[in-house]
């Protein structure tokens, strides 16, 4: 329609497919179907379409108000040059309404009038498709490392235009309709594929759902998209530590270990599993064993704990293992 007419006639371009629908209007003809029901009358045979890629129009639109002979049909497409969409939303080239209507030019800038009548056709279409995020996953943490309930998610960027990621914002719930998200990370600048909630955002044994919004390049967003839901542990994992005595043994000396793990959610410790390095024994499944080390230098312990849910974690320390000292004897002197 011509610029700056300030009228919508309603005609529209599928962002996924480029195919024109409505219609739009001339006082001299009359309504102008963007896409027609066929058959048409030669290829391409569709209805006004773009392509996503070259932006070049083709297809066939059709006069309502045809009759005495005429078809009413006008190719898009036509001649050496066609009709296409420049970056601006302009559409050039001419298109052709057979001897009836004729050549009708869709821009003044392609036309020999050239200034005399300043006219175009234009859209608000964008040519810059929104992105997407796929293979959308979640995993949690290893609970032994860190003590609050969180989860990990990771998508891959997808964009028809070959745009990279330039953003993301993920939004996690309880409730599967976002009403208040328990962590929003609001719009992140970053090309990072992953996202992990801080302390303190989830709770354990809860189930939530989550979803992704990413934007390419150019700033334009993808929709949201929704990932699996999941669901946090019933309670922290245990918290292993241990003590000993003495703390710099020597070689085959007694050496007392103490279990000073801590378990969670009103559980109990329901076994110990302890390996010791160069040690006599060098496993126990006492809570606090009594254990010998065979030679010097440093020496791992560790030390695995199961609560009554049967949860189990695993911790590891050094202990520094000493030469005994020489025993002496005073002799007096002859």
């Amino acid at each position: 329609m011509p610029e700056g007419a300030g009228i919508n006639y309603g005609v529209d371009i599928a962002t996924t497919t480029g195919i024109f629908s409505g219609y739009a209007w001339s006082e001299n003809i009359g309504w102008l179907q963007l896409n027609p029901l066929g058959p048409y009358p030669a290829l391409p045979n569709y209805s006004v379409k773009v392509d996503l890629a070259t932006q070049k129009v083709t297809g066939w639109a059709r006069f309502l108000n045809f009759g005495d002979g005429w078809d009413g049909w006008v190719k898009f497409g036509y001649g050496p040059q066609g009709n296409y969409i420049d970056s601006n939303g302009d559409f050039h080239g001419w298109t052709w309404g057979s001897d009836v209507v004729g050549w009708i030019s869709l821009n003044h800038a392609d036309s020999e009038a050239g200034g005399k009548s300043l006219y175009k056709v234009k859209t608000t279409f964008s040519f810059n498709q929104p992105p997407s995020a796929t293979d959308l996953q979640v995993n949690q943490p290893d609970y032994c490392t860190v003590p609050w309930a969180a989860a990990i998610f990771s998508w891959q960027f997808s964009d028809p235009n070959g745009d990279s990621q330039s953003a993301y914002q993920v939004q996690v719930d309880n409730d599967s309709n976002f009403s208040s998200p328990e962590n929003d990370s609001g719009k992140v600048i970053s090309s990072s594929n992953s996202y992990a909630t801080p302390s303190g955002k989830l709770s354990f044994s809860a189930t939530y759902y989550w979803r992704i919004m990413v934007w390419d390049s150019k700033d334009v967003s993808s929709s949201w998209v929704s990932g699996p839901s999941f669901t946090t542990p019933k309670h922290a994992y245990p918290s292993i530590d241990f003590t000993w005595t003495p703390q710099n043994p020597t070689v085959n000396e007694d050496t007392q270990f103490a279990d000073k793990s801590e378990v969670y959610g009103g559980t109990t410790k329901s076994s110990w599993f302890w390996t010791f390095q160069d040690g006599s024994p060098d496993t126990s499944a006492l809570q606090d064993p009594l254990v010998k080390f065979l030679s010097i230098k440093a020496k791992s312990v560790t030390l695995r704990v199961t609560d009554s849910d049967g949860f189990n974690c695993t911790g590891q320390k050094t202990v520094n293992t000493l030469l005994q000292l020489p025993e002496w004897k005073e002799i007096p002197p002859f």
